[in-house]
């Protein structure tokens, strides 16, 4: 059982074989401890591949020998511009329009922003570094030829571009069959007047609510102007 696990750590989702059948969707599952909380309850949060779930303390473990998380097309070769056209399309035929990306290698990040429904939406995404040790070192810790880091760093590149076309086909698949709402499947990536967006305004107060176990103003700038 790990009681406070350190954001970024990994854990193995373990219930009791009468809770099993409740939360058989996460028992076994691998995943990373993005919210730790420190006081209690102590539920941390917990990413299953892009999932985030409220996992009890008492049912974390780190992962059984032999057993890791794996990232969906992790050695794919779809190039990055073919991602970006196809989540474009996605996009364009539920009426997503007004599109802008860009990259910047040096601090790791990407972004894509478009429109759609009279709102508009920015997907942030964190870009692997030529510098991570990921790249520049083998699993034994010796030094990558500079060819090989290369490869390898472009992979994780292409990587995190499939993986965002698989998030947003998924979403739109789930607004198509009635199941959500665009509101609500893009409600963390809809920029706000100050040019954040609704992810980026909220995380802090909602890990200060988890800790304190006291509701917060998820959106400050909304608050400062019901307040001027």
């Amino acid at each position: 059982m790990l009681i406070n696990p350190p954001v970024g750590y990994i854990v193995q989702a373990w219930y009791r074989k009468e809770l099993r059948e409740w939360w058989a969707p996460y028992h076994g599952q691998i995943g990373r401890v993005v919210i730790a909380v420190q006081r209690r309850p102590r539920n941390h949060i917990v990413d299953f591949n892009g999932q985030l779930v409220a996992i009890p303390c008492g049912n974390l473990q780190k992962p059984k020998k032999g057993l890791k998380m794996t990232k969906y097309a992790e050695n794919t070769s779809v190039s990055i511009e073919k991602s970006k056209a196809e989540i474009e399309q996605t996009l364009t035929r539920y009426g997503a329009g007004q599109f802008v990306s860009g990259t910047d290698l040096d601090k790791g990040e990407a972004m894509i922003m478009f429109r759609m429904r009279e709102r508009n939406f920015r997907f942030n995404i964190s870009m692997p570094l030529k510098t991570d040790e990921a790249f520049t070192l083998t699993e034994t810790g010796r030094t990558r030829v500079r060819e090989a880091a290369l490869k390898a760093w472009e992979r994780a590149g292409r990587q995190k571009w499939r993986a965002l076309a698989l998030v947003i086909k998924a979403k739109l698949e789930a607004v198509e069959s009635g199941i959500s709402t665009v509101e609500d499947e893009f409600l963390a990536w809809t920029m706000l007047p100050d040019g954040t967006t609704v992810s980026q305004s909220a995380q802090e107060a909602l890990a200060v609510a988890y800790e304190s176990g006291q509701m917060q103003t998820l959106i400050p700038i909304l608050e400062k102007k019901n307040g001027s």
